[in-house]
């Protein structure tokens, strides 16, 4: 007997290697992101590794020119400056990809993380208040 299961996305998730994504176009804060993220059932994507930062690099590429410069993605320093974390399960970020002089935390208010949208899809710190796109994830 051989028994088929098949796992499926939710409505508006994209399947990626087994991993769900959904990106957000409605250019909200990161706290808005956030909770939007929690009321579609997932949280703000975080990336766990090279092969899944891989992953999202290949699924945004032809999403590029409707992202916008940065996309919002799961990880803050707001609770200790430096000491970047999930807010989904307050676990240390242990993997990084920090764009070329990133994190800088300008002015002194850039406490949220989100991507840089060029080929690379590397890490920057933003203000938290700044109306970007974001993406979602879920099991």
């Amino acid at each position: 007997m051989t028994i088929s299961v098949e796992c499926s996305c939710p409505s508006g998730y994209d399947d990626v290697g087994g991993s769900c994504y959904a990106v957000l176009y409605d250019g909200f804060t990161w706290p808005e992101a956030k909770t939007m993220c929690e009321t579609l059932g997932g949280y703000l994507l975080e990336i766990n590794d090279g092969s899944e930062h891989g992953s999202i690099k290949t699924w945004l590429a032809p999403k590029r020119s409707s992202l916008g410069s940065y996309v919002y993605i799961g990880g803050t320093n707001v609770l200790v400056t430096g000491q970047w974390m999930f807010p989904n399960t307050f676990n240390t970020m242990n993997y990084t990809n920090w764009a070329p002089g990133q994190p800088d935390n300008a002015d002194s208010h850039e406490h949220c993380l989100s991507l840089v949208n060029e080929a690379t899809f590397a890490y920057n710190d933003l203000p938290c208040t700044r109306r970007e796109n974001s993406i979602c994830e879920t099991e």
